[in-house]
């Protein structure tokens, strides 16, 4: 299961612009968030970093989901996609809300 980062976003009034790009509502405001720099480089609320993220919809809510290299599921698994390897090693099966 990939990782799903919210960083505080709200789970209502959000969707994907496209496979990279979360955006919704936060704060009152529209915002919208580039999910693989969220995953690699800003990282969960424990400051964990991942080798992947995408926008995706899980349960009817748009998230950054977020994995490492070698997971299942994990689209950096596929020819072709780009990594740097940088991972400080997220749990991967875990779920966050922010």
């Amino acid at each position: 299961m990939r990782q799903r980062l919210r960083r505080g976003l709200l789970r209502h009034r959000s969707r994907c612009l496209d496979a990279n790009t979360w955006a919704g509502c936060k704060w009152g405001k529209t915002t919208e968030a580039d999910c693989f720099t969220l995953c690699t480089e800003i990282g969960d609320e424990m400051g964990a970093t991942y080798d992947f993220g995408s926008c995706e919809e899980q349960d009817g809510v748009a998230v950054c989901a977020c994995c490492d290299e070698g997971d299942e599921g994990c689209p950096i698994n596929e020819t072709g996609t780009d990594t740097d390897t940088s991972s400080t090693g997220g749990d991967s099966t875990s779920s966050s809300t922010g």
